[in-house]
């Protein structure tokens, strides 16, 4: 573990409270409502790096929201290294915040930012309930990094994986048709074929639309930093064995929604004169024609790993 004499702790004393900048031509913007970790991860610098968990008041938030959407956004994203902890420091909750959000007036969808597994499992109940809104998107993004508990204690993550599986299971039980994202880091420090194959049994049991995967590389200032790691060529494999699994199962459930009609709003412009839309889940839809900020009821009529094809 590496003296933090080179880590450059940022000071975000001036940000606080300020609001978020709607760029022309883009629908979508976030905004933050927290700053901080209270987390231990031992790959991560953020904790050390951003200080401890720093909630902003539910007024800033939703006041900054209430400007973004009336000059024009229509997708909010709520931005937190933590978006579950959120209220921890404030006796509040993630859910309390997203109840005031949604009754802003306008026409636009929050899409919920990445949460630790260990808050959203203890918040999840509400949350669901709070979901129920049509103003959000039946969206989650919770990494759960390794399916070996072993790693897991390694990486001060400080959930059982059983939790986070709960948790999806509950999501997927009420919102079905959502989207799923999560993380998972091959090449940790230890790990083991073994390892490998228990992150491949909950990706398998999860199916998540959205999986992101790092490999592990080590940080300067972290306790992981010095510890030994598989060798660069295994964990390469890793990935890619990762990446195939996973394409399989997003083709599988995006293949579902041929045939079916879905709304859509058209948040962006894609490739060769086409619109990227958004539906209720958060599945992006390629749309032939419209514009920026058109709501359009669209026929799916085939689909890819990661997106939805539309007329």
């Amino acid at each position: 573990h590496l003296p933090l004499t080179n880590v450059r702790k940022i000071d975000f004393s001036s940000s606080h409270g300020k609001l978020p900048i709607l760029k022309e031509g883009n629908l979508a913007v976030g905004i933050p409502i927290a700053e901080g970790c209270d987390g231990g991860c031992s790959f991560c610098i953020s904790r050390i790096a951003r200080g401890r968990l720093r909630s902003f008041s539910e007024e800033e938030i939703i006041e900054s929201t209430r400007m973004m959407v009336e000059k024009g956004a229509r997708e909010i994203r709520l931005t937190a290294l933590d978006t579950g902890s959120y209220g921890q420091d404030r006796s509040s909750t993630l859910p309390d915040l997203l109840d005031k959000v949604t009754e802003v007036p306008g026409e636009f969808k929050i899409r919920i930012g990445m949460m630790e597994p260990e808050n959203a499992h203890s918040i999840m109940d509400r949350l669901l309930e709070t979901m129920r809104s049509d103003k959000v998107y039946k969206f989650l993004h919770i990494p759960f990094q390794s399916g070996d508990p072993l790693i897991l204690r390694k990486m001060g993550r400080q959930y059982k994986i059983e939790k986070f599986i709960e948790a999806v299971e509950k999501f997927r039980k009420i919102y079905p048709d959502g989207m799923l994202s999560t993380d998972v880091i091959v090449g940790f420090p230890h790990e083991t074929l073994d390892g490998l194959r228990a992150t491949v049994k909950v990706v398998r049991t999860v199916r998540p639309e959205i999986l992101n995967i790092t490999k592990y590389s080590a940080r300067p200032g972290t306790a992981a930093y010095s510890w030994k790691t598989p060798p660069n060529n295994q964990t390469a494999q890793w990935s890619q064995i990762m990446s195939e699994i996973h394409k399989e199962i997003s083709e599988e459930s995006m293949k579902r929604f041929v045939g079916r009609r879905m709304d859509v709003t058209l948040m962006e412009e894609g490739k060769n004169g086409t619109f990227i839309g958004r539906d209720a889940n958060y599945h992006p839809v390629v749309v032939r024609k419209g514009k920026i900020g058109d709501k359009r009821n669209v026929s799916i009529l085939g689909s890819s790993s990661f997106y939805l094809i539309a007329n």
